[in-house]
């Protein structure tokens, strides 16, 4: 895993630059160069098919930067709990623009930031690796696979020359014209473009004179931030449920309704029975007898089953509280052991993950209860986590 960057972002500027000098002069070397905008460098997502991933690099006002991108080898983006990428970023980040361009990308591995002394990133699970940090140099590859054979020593100088040219920010036309010249025509489908290269020496602030792209200080974390995610929100959903701790609420009172429940099962399911809420949406409308409830399996309950445990969940229902969202129940001689998770997927609850059936069930329970009451998994429920993305506090934290 990579843990840290270990070149200055110069160094790291400067060859990416003469990459996107090269790729602008080799028309048809576009699809795996770098480009350079008023925001900073980046690569082509295309060149994931490739293989490569992409990468992008922006300076910060006060000679700050940040890198961002994904490999083939990164996983980050894939882990759940959702890992996030700016836990405990500093307050000059560039927030918002950062934000949109995760958003846009979709699927960032990892974001290392340069505070003008050192490299440092958010923390990551160790299962989990971000990927190459920056460019593998592709781009030089594909460009002396079309020199001339008789000359490719001569163009692995010129690209030195390029690099070196680049860090010095001293890039012209002779440089260029050094590298296209080598070139077999035969190999081309398109004519170079000097003109192009140095357009882009020039926006990268390679070029003599030239200043390269800033973007702003940000003015520290937004208060509404979330998260982006690209992942599948049943299976976040059932990490976040079982990972999450029951409030204390007063013991309820059954009454009777409990104890109907156990007669009903100790004579016909003397070793007890644990259940879901289901609710009112029925997953087998034209096939299954009507049910609220679901067993382990995700099989309908005993229609009169199910009816007995509507009447004992009702009798405990709290109206701030709420009620329960799974319960076991074992009849003894006299009545009967009962176990409630109102704000978790118990351990007792086989089934490790959300069943798709019980989606609308929870979302209805946490709608009737007082806010005070509902899980900090409750918003999962409620939002399109694709377009919203998640709040911080859902996303994985490093252990003690």
């Amino acid at each position: 895993m990579v843990a840290a960057l270990t070149e200055h972002p110069e160094a790291v500027w400067a060859g990416a630059a003469a990459q996107a000098v090269l790729a602008a002069a080799v028309p048809d070397l576009s699809h795996l160069g770098f480009w350079c905008g008023r925001d900073g460098l980046s690569t082509g997502l295309l060149s994931i098919d490739a293989g490569t991933g992409y990468w992008g690099m922006s300076w910060v006002q006060g000679g700050r930067a940040v890198i961002y991108g994904r490999d083939h080898h990164s996983d980050t983006h894939l882990h759940v709990p959702p890992v996030d990428l700016l836990a405990g970023a500093p307050d000059w980040l560039p927030w918002d623009w950062l934000h949109d361009v995760m958003t846009e990308l979709d699927t960032v591995a990892y974001v290392f930031w340069w505070n003008g002394t050192a490299w440092a990133r958010a923390p990551h699970p160790a299962d989990a690796d971000p990927g190459q940090c920056h460019s593998s140099g592709r781009v030089e590859e594909a460009y002396l696979d079309l020199v001339d054979p008789h000359r490719y020593r001569d163009a692995v100088r010129a690209l030195d020359d390029l690099h070196r040219a680049a860090r010095d920010r001293t890039v012209t036309r002779a440089h260029v014209d050094a590298l296209t010249r080598l070139l077999d025509e035969t190999a081309l489908t398109r004519e170079p473009d000097p003109r192009a290269a140095l357009d882009t020496a020039r926006t990268c602030g390679v070029a003599p004179g030239a200043t390269r792209p800033e973007l702003p200080a940000g003015h520290g974390e937004p208060a509404d931030r979330r998260v982006v995610f690209t992942g599948a929100p049943q299976r976040l959903l059932s990490t976040a449920m079982r990972q999450a701790a029951e409030q204390h609420r007063p013991p309820p009172d059954p009454g009777t309704a409990l104890d109907r429940v156990a007669d009903w099962l100790r004579a016909r399911h003397p070793d007890g029975i644990a259940v879901a809420y289901l609710g009112d949406h029925d997953p087998h409308p034209a096939t299954a007898a009507r049910s609220g409830f679901l067993d382990p399996d995700g099989r309908p309950v005993d229609p009169e089953l199910s009816d007995l445990l509507t009447a004992w969940r009702t009798a405990e229902t709290h109206p701030e509280h709420g009620s329960w969202l799974y319960a076991r129940i074992r009849p003894t001689a006299t009545g009967a052991r009962a176990d409630r998770a109102y704000d978790r997927l118990p351990d007792w609850w086989p089934t490790a993950a959300v069943l798709h059936t019980q989606w609308q069930a929870l979302r209805a329970e946490m709608r009737a209860r007082h806010p005070r009451w509902r899980p900090d998994w409750a918003p999962l429920l409620e939002d399109d986590l694709r377009k919203t993305g998640i709040p911080p506090h859902l996303c994985w934290r490093p252990g003690p």
